[in-house]
């Protein structure tokens, strides 16, 4: 399990990024979700992150950028998130069903996103 930190471009706006392979899913905060397309969930979803339940009642698709490389996933609309060890507020937690999508993988001795098995091309079933 590895976290590393970054931005994602989204629409000319950048984000602060946890990239963390231990969470599954994707989620981003509502400022976030504000320049995304966003839905109601039929039923809300309750989740547990950083120590915290969270009851979510809306999904986003998230379109971007990272490193130049573009990605999208679907993501669950949080109010807030909490800050990174620095102090710093975290905007989008961008989960290992995503990274595993993209062929995103984690650099943990230089603490940095790996791009070597990047999704270039898509191969279904």
């Amino acid at each position: 399990m590895g976290r590393v930190f970054n931005e994602i471009e989204v629409n000319g706006n950048r984000f602060w990024t946890l990239f963390d392979s231990g969470a599954i899913s994707t989620y981003v905060i509502k400022s976030v979700s504000a320049c995304l397309p966003t839905a109601k969930l039929p039923k809300s979803v309750e989740r547990r992150l950083g120590g915290n339940t969270f009851i979510i009642d809306n999904a986003s698709l998230l379109v971007g950028t990272i490193e130049g490389y573009g990605v999208t996933a679907d993501a669950m609309v949080l109010d807030h998130l909490f800050p990174d060890e620095h102090g710093r507020q975290i905007e989008i937690i961008f989960g290992a069903e995503a990274m595993e999508k993209w062929g995103i993988g984690i650099d943990m001795v230089n603490r940095r996103l790996d791009f070597t098995h990047y999704a270039q091309e898509a191969i279904e079933g």
